[in-house]
């Protein structure tokens, strides 16, 4: 099942949330909304099940490099078998932003 716009969009704004506290060098909110994020990425996640964008956005937000690896892989492994050319292409640049 595909993630309705108006779902998607609210991950938008919450990732928007986030970002705006991250310009604040020690924002205390920062910690608060990546929580939220992962709130609704788990919510989402049990209305949509896993899904490529799903996974790729949670692992986004992880502090650890091989968590964010494996989390990337198997989003990618789930776009692929969708035949998701454009999720593809994102988690790729993902990847290799992390390798960077």
């Amino acid at each position: 099942m595909s993630i309705s716009q108006e779902d998607w969009e609210r991950v938008i704004e919450k990732a928007c949330e986030v970002a705006n506290a991250t310009e604040n060098d020690n924002d205390p909110m920062y910690d608060t909304h990546v929580v939220g994020m992962m709130a609704l990425l788990d919510e989402l996640e049990a209305k949509y099940g896993r899904e490529p964008r799903l996974l790729a956005t949670r692992a986004d937000y992880l502090e650890s490099f091989t968590e964010r690896r494996v989390l990337y892989e198997q989003a990618l492994d789930l776009a692929r078998k969708a035949n998701d050319s454009k999720a593809v292409r994102e988690i790729l640049e993902s990847m290799n932003e992390l390798d960077g």
